[in-house]
């Protein structure tokens, strides 16, 4: 996996967008891109991506995230749902070509935000506990 050592590179320990905010763990940053938003530490080893949709008619579903999700689904090893005060969803572990991804759907009110984690497997257990706090 090639990790383009341009993005991240604003540092600020809150990201905000207009649906949801992230706060990031000591040394770690952000870039935002025109379809989602980046964030690594620092050294780089994987990416962490996120996005988000809002639904125009009411409140998302179980059944519309498992429906963002079908396709990754397939590849899970994995699985677990999440549930929290603040928001629900889905997450998917899988490995495919050497590269390790986790994958969240999560959601609350009318917001759908997803996130993918990709860093090589070998390097899967150095980050595994530095995921940023997701704030509604």
């Amino acid at each position: 996996m090639a990790i383009d050592g341009n993005r991240c590179r604003t540092r600020s320990r809150i990201h905000s967008s207009p649906l949801w905010s992230v706060e990031l763990p000591l040394g770690w940053s952000s870039s935002e891109e025109s379809e989602c938003t980046s964030f690594c530490g620092h050294p780089i080893l994987g990416i962490l991506q996120a996005s988000a949709v809002q639904k125009p008619d009411g409140e998302i579903t179980q059944a519309d995230i498992m429906e963002f999700a079908e396709e990754s689904q397939a590849h899970c090893i994995c699985s677990k749902t999440v549930h929290t005060d603040r928001y629900f969803g889905t997450r998917c572990e899988s490995e495919r070509s050497g590269i390790s991804w986790t994958e969240w759907w999560l959601a609350w009110s009318s917001t759908l935000v997803y996130f993918t984690y990709n860093v090589p497997a070998v390097e899967k257990t150095r980050e595994i506990g530095q995921f940023p706090d997701y704030r509604s």
